[in-house]
């Protein structure tokens, strides 16, 4: 059996996750700013697309920033 080289592999082999995880992020960040763009008057759109993303690259590295709510508990 051929491998597939149509898969983002790591030197080890195994299916290089990150590389998947940031590609999905990288597109839903896209999907958010068209749809932004398209309801959203010109200057609105700009402030809107500069907010999120901010918000993307703030979380993006390590996930979800902030704290649980049910730390502690």
């Amino acid at each position: 059996m051929k491998p597939d080289k149509g898969i983002q592999r790591r030197p080890d082999g195994s299916i290089d996750t990150d590389h998947y995880m940031t590609h999905g992020r990288n597109m839903r960040a896209e999907q958010v700013l068209n749809m932004t763009a398209a309801l959203a008057s010109r200057a609105t759109a700009r402030r809107l697309r500069m907010a999120i993303s901010a918000g993307i690259a703030r979380i993006a590295p390590g996930g979800p920033t902030g704290t649980d709510p049910t730390a502690g508990k």
